[in-house]
């Protein structure tokens, strides 16, 4: 058609959002480790966001991941998490 096309993809804001979130969540977990304020973690988030969580732990917060859970849970109600937690983890 003539028209000049960009070899850059577009920004995918709603990406760039998630691996912001997973940043400061990381940041977060890495400086309560610090403190001690955890000795382990069970780490529940959807599989894409998981991955990146798991890229963005620092050492000291990976070490203390004992399970992961690769669910999205986000549209339950907090009372039903529970036993949906239960049911993924059996």
């Amino acid at each position: 058609d003539g028209a000049a096309r960009s070899a850059i993809g577009e920004t995918d804001c709603h990406q760039l959002a998630e691996d912001l979130f997973a940043s400061e969540i990381a940041e977060a977990l890495y400086k309560s480790a610090h403190k001690h304020e955890f000795e382990q973690l069970i780490v529940v988030a959807p599989p894409k966001a998981l991955g990146t969580l798991r890229e963005a732990f620092r050492e000291e917060v990976a070490e203390r991941v004992v399970a992961e859970v690769p669910k999205d849970f986000t549209s339950h109600p907090i009372p039903e998490l529970a036993r949906l937690l239960s049911a993924a983890s059996a």
